[in-house]
């Protein structure tokens, strides 16, 4: 689940990792987003891996 913090000093949101049946898992990371047109290796049309 992703939260926009909606200011721009380098963190762009928080990401919060939710199991599949919704229920919270405790577990959040800050990000900084970047974009390009090559895009990901791992990226397909439903998730990411990015190792």
């Amino acid at each position: 689940m992703w939260n926009d913090t909606r200011r721009d000093f380098a963190i762009d949101g928080q990401i919060e990792f939710v199991e599949a049946d919704r229920e919270v898992t405790g577990v959040a990371v800050l990000a900084q987003v970047k974009g390009s047109e090559v895009g990901f290796r791992g990226a397909t049309e439903t998730e990411f891996k990015f190792p």
